[in-house]
């Protein structure tokens, strides 16, 4: 991750320096940088996903695990509509559906710097027709303001991924997979 941060930042690995926000989202706090960037970073089950942009943003990924009891997660974190969206689904695809609204979620409450700390029933998501992006559809505005969007993308099989950030103007640019060690 580093190796990667300090790419993008322009100094050197060993230059970097962190300090983490409230809910413990990190943030560089280099000075001579050449380009300012934000990141942040996702792991589960020994695959990782890290984002980098000029903008606030957040990532996260996650195993579509059949162990899960993905039913009582969704009564207990979802809205009444995420719930509902679930439930119109076939059986085989409630999983995958499940494990895209928890990576939305979770990518933006991460990027926005709430974390999981928050009433998750509070926050909705909707997802397009084809599921390939997503938006906040309605959100308690002590929690946040509306406006960031999510952008799912191609993962490990079995797994989901997505990046969320402010506002529509803005693309996954690269994606790229890299096995360390």
């Amino acid at each position: 991750m580093r190796s990667l941060l300090s790419a993008y930042a322009g100094i050197a690995p060993q230059a970097l320096r962190f300090e983490y926000g409230h809910a413990g989202k990190p943030a560089l706090t280099v000075t001579g940088a050449e380009a300012s960037i934000e990141f942040n970073y996702s792991r589960s089950n020994g695959i990782g996903a890290l984002a980098i942009g000029i903008h606030s943003l957040g990532v996260d990924i996650e195993r579509c695990d059949p162990v899960v009891d993905y039913a009582a997660v969704a009564r207990l974190c979802f809205s009444a509509s995420e719930l509902e969206a679930l439930e119109q689904r076939s059986l085989n695809n409630r999983l995958e559906c499940f494990f895209r609204y928890w990576v939305a979620k979770e990518a933006i409450l991460k990027g926005h710097g709430s974390g999981l700390q928050v009433d998750l029933r509070q926050l909705s998501v909707a997802l397009s027709k084809d599921e390939s992006t997503g938006w906040i559809e309605r959100c308690r505005a002590d929690i946040m303001e509306g406006g960031w969007r999510v952008k799912f993308r191609d993962a490990h099989p079995g797994w989901r991924c997505a990046v969320a950030s402010p506002g529509e103007q803005w693309e996954v640019v690269s994606a790229e997979r890299r096995w360390l060690r």
